[in-house]
């Protein structure tokens, strides 16, 4: 016991510390994306891909925005305190773009666009994205699979359509929005991870942050759920078929369905085709109607 509360409270000091930091990054990034304009527009580049099968964009102190496009080819566009030193390096072959960004330079006011063509993408495009000290971006697209990586800020994911998403966030908020995704894996350190749309499976794990899930579908898959200190909610429709199996170690676990509470609870819902596992070792379950 004394080991578990150990965790807990080491995992509270760590959030507390990082939250300082993270809001400082976060404020100055804030206050840079809030006020951009064209006149911010550093630099262009643009690349022609008949067919895109790979984007990998690696960066360090630079916001990244994944937007769609009605032009022919991919543009890049970079906003903000750029010089031709710390410009990024492009490598274009194979239907693969690979942008990466080495130098390391701790400003907070530097944006990367990459505006991708409809007219390119299939349900076969892959899309990597890795960043230290900034935010992350993407809305509307319907592609194969969708790999986001963050130290230090925000992933935003909105309407995307995809086989498979993984997050990992190690000081921030990850939120997935109206999105429907076959298999999704979120993972946080220092922060909370908010699930909302359509999704056959999830798999979300936060140290010291909460865990909030609003399905419009059933699970068709087996999904597990872990915080250390934090709360898990989990939105699901009338007619699911869970087995359910949560536990909180200092909470409580509740279920809407049943109207059970306890400190875990083993229950069916329908006819429980999938296994629906959370736990928590400081912080409340709750299994609610969609």
């Amino acid at each position: 016991m004394i080991i578990v509360w150990g965790i807990a409270i080491l995992a509270l000091a760590l959030f507390l510390i990082s939250s300082i930091m993270k809001g400082q990054n976060v404020l100055k990034t804030n206050r840079f994306l809030s006020s951009l304009s064209d006149d911010d527009l550093y630099n262009t580049f643009t690349f022609e891909i008949k067919d895109l099968e790979d984007l990998s964009i690696k960066l360090i102190s630079e916001s990244l925005e994944i937007q769609k496009t009605d032009e022919q080819n991919i543009s890049v566009e970079l906003y903000g305190s750029w010089h031709k030193a710390i410009e990024p390096e492009f490598s274009c072959k194979n239907n693969m773009l690979i942008i990466e960004q080495n130098k390391k330079n701790a400003l907070y006011n530097r944006l990367v666009r990459v505006k991708v063509p409809s007219s390119i993408i299939s349900k076969n495009t892959n899309f990597n994205a890795s960043i230290v000290s900034g935010l992350f971006n993407i809305d509307n697209f319907d592609i194969n699979r969708l790999n986001v990586s963050n130290v230090s800020g925000l992933i935003l994911i909105k309407n995307v359509i995809c086989n498979e998403t993984n997050t990992n966030n190690v000081s921030g908020i990850s939120r997935i929005e109206q999105c429907k995704i076959n298999q999704v894996t979120a993972d946080s350190v220092s922060g909370s991870i908010y699930l909302d749309g359509s999704f056959d499976s999830v798999n979300a794990n936060a140290v010291s942050g909460g865990i909030s899930v609003s399905n419009n579908i059933d699970f068709t898959k087996d999904c597990n759920f872990n915080v250390t200190s934090g709360s898990i909610s989990i939105d699901l429709p009338e007619n699911s078929n869970a087995s359910l199996n949560c536990a909180s170690f200092s909470g409580r676990v509740s279920n809407e369905f049943t109207g059970s509470k306890d400190k875990a609870l083993n229950e069916k819902l329908g006819n429980g085709s999938y296994t629906l596992k959370a736990e928590s070792v400081s912080g409340s379950i709750s299994i609610n109607k969609k």
